[in-house]
């Protein structure tokens, strides 16, 4: 039976549950409940909740809770979708050539190993397009997601009872969600959107993903800081994060002096004092850690606008998700960002209940965006099939098991029909048995035809690889070079680039070695053969700094220059299924 609503659920500390319209542009959210796990009576007094990688801690718990919620909530069906973001997930965009659909899914999944440091047989991959390049390439979102993490919500959703028809990644469901959002003609806009435990940073140019990325800061490391003190030891998180909504723990400034300190006196008593000089720390704990994440954006966006000199950047920078709500957040975004930086509120096209104020509706975003066009992971459709198949197994068994009550209640009468039936039985299985084997010596005959296919399909994109990626290095190294570094002697093997340098000093060759490392597309450098000469007859004396290098690329960097920075992705939208080359 066709789904038309889902619940769209989206698990952590904070969980948000949202019943919408499944699979439309604008869909209608009909009731939604957001609410800590550890204050229900279930998870009080257990490990509940999801790690960073997104599995779940106290899954059967969890399970219950959700039934729970769910049937006391009277939502109005049991077909869901879990959001995800994890680092579990991974995401890559890449230039591939204009090869036909049924091609595609082959293709990546035998690039796999190239596009993501992952063991490739312990995920699973599907893909989405973007657009067509200008030479008529096909630029495409590769997925990845963990089998391990796709059983986990598998298991969960079964142990809540519920019908799982969908997992979306919480980037894309951000995805979907941004596109409504009127944005200025030819200018790409950013927005943050701040979770508890990862955050996402977008950039959208008319309706089109330029960059997104996910970086390992969330509201968490805020409550976390504060919880460690004994001032504040004996709030729950949701009282804790309240306190940070009401009270100001974050600068409006990376160097802002903190006045609270100016108003003790000597009158105040020691528990204040202590409480105060608690805050203090708590204060400076909470800044370092932002000061690594507003770098981190910083450092997106600056790379986003040296490779589009020619595109506007919208002064406004937007905001959202559960960190946009934090006191003083947006001001300290502000004013280290340099944007005007605001709470994204207003998107069209999402029909949210009138009752609900921004606060709740800039948390629901990604959960809500998950009913729109989730992304689809073969293995999901797998470990339902399995599911399916273990439920008529268990059907199989209580029908046999009647049976034999029956037979024997009457075994008296019917001793030589039931001996008939086993006989019969019997042939069948050894029918079905020599079919399957049959059918076996196909299938791989099958599984080889496509393979062999594949092989000769890949060949070129595999060449044109390092090609691009030379050509990439070569741009990217004139303009690193120091201009007193002579180049004696340059080649290239693979994704090595070897070099003989000359310069003048050994400070001049140490920054020339370290401007090299720092290029983005460059994995490791090895120097050796050093050699340096002192001409002392000439007035000043000249040195001569002499040696090589061996300039290790990742492997590889495609045309797009993307590449897959430690703890961050770059997500992007709708998915699509691969046919077989076979079949095609």
């Amino acid at each position: 039976m066709a789904v038309s609503k889902v619940l769209c659920i989206e698990l952590g500390d904070t969980t948000k549950i949202a019943e919408v319209d499944y699979k439309k542009p604008n869909p209608k959210i009909y009731q939604s409940e957001i609410f800590d796990l550890r204050d229900t009576q279930l998870g009080a007094n257990g490990d509940v909740g999801v790690d960073d990688d997104g599995l779940i801690r106290g899954r059967d718990t969890v399970a219950k809770i959700l039934e729970s919620k769910i049937k006391e909530l009277k939502f109005g069906n049991n077909n869901v979708v879990f959001s995800i973001i994890s680092t579990k997930i991974l995401t890559r965009d890449v230039t591939i050539p204009n090869v036909k659909p049924a091609q595609i899914k082959n293709m990546i999944t035998t690039q796999a190993g190239q596009y993501f440091p992952v063991e490739v047989n312990d995920y699973e991959y599907s893909y989405s397009i973007i657009d067509k390049t200008a030479d008529k390439q096909l630029h495409i979102m590769v997925y990845a997601i963990s089998k391990q993490l796709v059983k986990s919500y598998v298991a969960l959703a079964d142990a809540a009872h519920l019908n799982l028809v969908g997992l979306e990644y919480g980037g894309n469901a951000q995805f979907q969600v941004l596109t409504k959002k009127v944005q200025p003609a030819n200018t790409a806009t950013t927005y943050i959107d701040i979770n508890e435990s990862n955050s996402v940073v977008s950039i959208l140019k008319d309706g089109k993903l330029e960059l997104q990325r996910t970086i390992s800061y969330g509201t968490n490391q805020i409550i976390n800081r504060i919880r460690d003190y004994k001032s504040y030891s004996n709030l729950n998180t949701s009282q804790l994060f309240d306190l940070v909504r009401n009270e100001q723990f974050v600068r409006e400034r990376f160097d802002e002096d903190d006045l609270s300190m100016m108003n003790m006196d000597e009158n105040m008593s020691d528990e204040a004092s202590v409480a105060a000089f608690e805050k203090l720390d708590i204060k400076d704990g909470i800044i370092d850690d932002l000061r690594a994440f507003i770098n981190s954006v910083s450092r997106q966006v600056d790379s986003y606008r040296s490779k589009n000199r020619n595109v506007q950047i919208n002064p406004n920078t937007f905001v959202l998700g559960k960190g946009s709500l934090v006191k003083g957040m947006l001001e300290l975004l502000s004013n280290e960002l340099g944007t005007k930086t605001e709470m994204l509120t207003n998107i069209q096209g999402l029909d949210f209940p009138k009752k609900y104020n921004n606060d709740v509706v800039v948390q629901m975003y990604t959960v809500v965006g998950a009913g729109i066009a989730p992304i689809e992971f073969e293995i999901l459709r797998e470990e339902n099939v399995k599911k399916k198949e273990s439920e008529n197994l268990t059907v199989y068994y209580l029908a046999t098991l009647v049976a034999l009550v029956i037979s024997i209640a009457l075994i008296g009468i019917g001793l030589i029909r039931m001996q008939t039936a086993k006989s019969e039985n019997k042939k069948k299985k050894e029918k079905i048995e020599a079919l399957t084997n049959e059918l076996g010596d196909i299938y791989d005959k099958w599984e080889a035809s496509k393979a062999a296919v594949v092989n000769i399909q890949t060949f070129d994109y595999s060449t044109y690889a390092y090609t691009e990626q030379f050509k990439e290095f070569l741009i990217a190294f004139e303009e690193t070079v120091p201009s007193d570094a002579v180049i004696g002697s340059f080649s290239m093997t693979g994704n090595e680039v070897s070099m003989g340098v000359t310069t003048t000093s050994e400070e001049t060759a140490a920054q020339f070695i370290q401007y090299v490392r720092d290029m983005e597309m460059v994995k490791s450098v090895e120097n050796s053969g050093i050699t340096i000469e002192v001409d002392e007859e000439t007035v000043p004396a000249t040195t001569t700094v002499t040696f090589s290098i061996v300039v290790k690329l990742v492997d590889p960097v495609f045309e797009d220059g993307t590449t897959i920075d430690s703890g961050e992705t770059i997500p992007n939208s709708n998915s699509g299924y691969a046919k077989d080359p076979i079949a095609e």
